[in-house]
C-alpha cells in the first residue's frame, strides 16, 4: 500500500531525523526482491452497494491511509525499552517469590530462566491489559504508563489465581503480591529517564555486519539481531514501496527498531499467524483486503493493521485496528489472544458494522480466536457464520518465524473458532457455503 504523499513526505524527514541522513547512495541498486507480501487482484466498485470487492487503488481511498505517526521510534529507545521491560519483569518475579514462596511460583512459569525474551504468557497477558488502560505513551508504545498499571491490578490478581488453580493459596496474599508488584513499578516508572532521538549519545549508526542467503546480522552498539534472509528482503521490499525517497542508514535504522521492539516482546502465543494456505482461500472466497492485527514481520497482505505505528510505519502499517473505521469491504482478524484485546475488538467490530448496516453496505469481517471467546462473538446480531477447528487438526505459524533457526508452523494448543461477521448486504455478497467451510478448514490442516 502506498501512503499519501504528505504522510511519505513526513515519514522520510522523521527516519531522516531519527536514524540519521546518510548522504551516500544506496549499496548497489535497489534490488529484486522476493516475498511473501502479496495484494489480491485489482477490481472494480460494487456501484450497487457502493462497497468495495477487491484491493483497487489504494491511493484513491481514504480508508486505507496509512498511519499519521507522532513520532517513530528508534534503535536506542528499542533498546532501552527492552531493558526496563526485563526489570519490569524480575520485579514481578521477585514480588511473587517474596509473597507467595518459591515452591508456588513453579506454577506460574516465573524462575530466573524464563525472562521476556523466551516469552511469559502470564506476564505478557498483564503486559497487553496495562498497555491497553494507558493513558499516554511517553515511553514508547510498549512500557505502559503508571494509570495503565494501576488500572491492569485487577487483571493480574485474576491471572494469578487462574494460574495456581490447581493449589490452594490465600486470596489475600495473591492481593498482596500484586499491590507489592505494582507499587514498585508505578514507583519506577517516575524515574525514567529515556533517551533522545536527537542526543548525539544515541545516534550510533545500525550496521549489517553479515549477509547471506539464509539469513542477516544487523548491531547496533553491543546489540546483534538476526532475521531470516526471507523476511529481510520482504521488509525491504515493504520499505521501499512506502518510502521510495528514503535512504540505506534509514532502512537499516528502521528495520533494526522493528526488530527489536517484535524481539523485546518475544509472545510467541501472541504472535502465531495464520498461513498463506488460509489466506489464499479467506482473500479467493471473501475478497479479504486487509488484516486488522498483524506487523510487517507475519503481514500477508500489504495492507495491515498493528499495534505499533511508531515502529511499523515505516513498512506501510495502518496503525492501530481501533483507530480503523472502514465503511465497506472485507478483513481478516486474528487478535493477540488476551481477553482484553478480543472484548475491545468485538466492541469496534460492532460500532463499525452498526454504522454500515445503517447506510446500507457490505462489510465483512472474519475473526479467527481460541473458542473461550466464542459468547463475545457469537452474540452479535451480525454474526452469521462459525466454523470450529479441533486443536489437534491445525496449524499456525510461529510468532517468532523471522528468526534464525525458528520453527515454523507450530501446533495450536487451543481449539479455534472462525465467525464470520457480516452485515445484511455483505451477506449476500460474500455467501458462506458448505464448501467454504471445509475449504477453510482444509486450508488450517496444512
Amino acid at each position: 500500500m502506498s501512503p499519501t504523499n504528505n504522510n511519505m513526505d513526513d515519514l522520510t524527514s522523521l527516519m531522516q531525523s531519527y536514524y540519521g541522513d546518510d548522504p551516500s547512495p544506496s549499496r548497489g541498486e535497489k534490488r529484486s526482491l522476493t516475498t511473501d507480501t502479496k495484494e489480491t487482484s485489482s477490481k472494480k466498485r460494487d456501484s450497487g452497494s457502493n462497497g468495495w470487492s477487491g484491493t483497487g487503488n489504494v491511493d484513491e481511498e481514504a480508508q486505507f491511509e496509512t498511519a499519521k505517526t507522532v513520532g517513530l521510534s528508534f534503535p536506542a529507545l528499542e533498546v532501552w525499552l527492552r531493558d526496563t521491560l526485563r526489570k519490569v519483569h524480575f520485579k514481578l518475579e521477585c514480588a511473587c517469590k517474596e509473597q507467595l514462596g518459591e515452591d508456588k511460583c513453579k506454577y506460574l512459569a516465573l524462575k530466573s530462566s524464563v525472562t521476556l525474551r523466551n516469552g511469559d504468557a502470564l506476564f505478557d497477558q498483564w503486559l497487553f491489559d496495562a498497555l491497553l488502560k494507558s493513558e499516554s505513551n511517553d515511553y514508547g508504545l510498549i512500557l505502559p504508563d503508571a494509570k495503565g498499571v494501576g488500572k491492569s491490578k485487577r487483571f493480574l490478581v485474576q491471572l494469578l489465581t487462574q494460574n495456581m488453580s490447581s493449589i490452594k493459596v490465600d486470596d489475600d496474599i495473591v492481593e498482596k503480591t500484586v499491590e507489592v508488584f505494582i507499587a514498585d513499578v508505578v514507583k519506577s516508572l517516575l524515574k525514567l529517564n529515556p533517551p533522545r532521538h536527537d542526543s548525539k549519545k544515541h545516534r550510533k549508526r545500525v550496521t549489517i555486519l553479515k549477509e547471506s542467503s539464509s539469513n542477516v546480522e544487523l548491531q547496533f552498539k553491543k546489540t546483534k539481531l538476526a532475521i531470516r534472509r526471507e523476511h529481510f528482503d520482504k521488509l525491504r521490499k515493504l520499505f521501499e514501496k512506502s518510502n521510495p525517497d528514503a535512504t540505506e542508514q534509514g532502512f537499516s535504522g528502521a528495520i533494526f527498531t522493528l526488530m527489536q521492539r517484535y524481539d523485546t516482546l518475544g509472545g510467541h502465543g501472541f504472535q502465531a499467524a495464520i498461513s498463506p494456505q488460509v489466506f489464499d482461500v479467506l482473500t479467493s472466497r471473501f475478497d479479504i483486503e486487509a488484516e486488522c492485527f498483524a506487523s510487517p514481520l507475519n503481514c500477508y497482505l500489504s495492507r495491515f493493521c498493528s499495534a505499533f505505528p511508531d515502529t511499523d510505519a515505516p513498512f506501510g502499517s495502518l496503525g492501530s485496528f481501533f483507530d480503523f473505521k472502514p465503511l465497506f469491504g472485507s478483513f481478516e482478524a486474528n487478535p493477540p489472544f488476551v481477553s482484553s484485546v478480543v472484548e475491545r475488538m468485538s466492541t469496534h467490530i460492532l460500532t463499525l458494522m452498526n454504522t454500515s448496516e445503517e447506510k446500507e453496505l457490505s462489510l465483512c469481517f472474519v475473526v479467527i480466536v481460541p473458542s473461550k471467546f466464542r459468547e463475545t462473538l457469537c452474540s452479535s446480531s451480525f454474526h452469521r457464520e462459525l466454523i470450529v477447528l479441533d486443536h489437534r487438526s491445525h496449524l499456525y505459524l510461529q510468532g517468532a518465524q523471522q528468526k534464525d533457526k525458528a520453527r515454523r508452523k507450530v501446533a495450536s494448543t487451543c481449539d479455534t473458532d472462525v465467525h464470520i461477521i457480516q452485515t445484511s448486504r455483505a451477506m449476500k455478497k460474500w455467501p458462506v457455503t458448505e464448501q467454504i467451510k471445509l475449504e477453510i478448514c482444509k486450508a488450517f490442516e496444512q
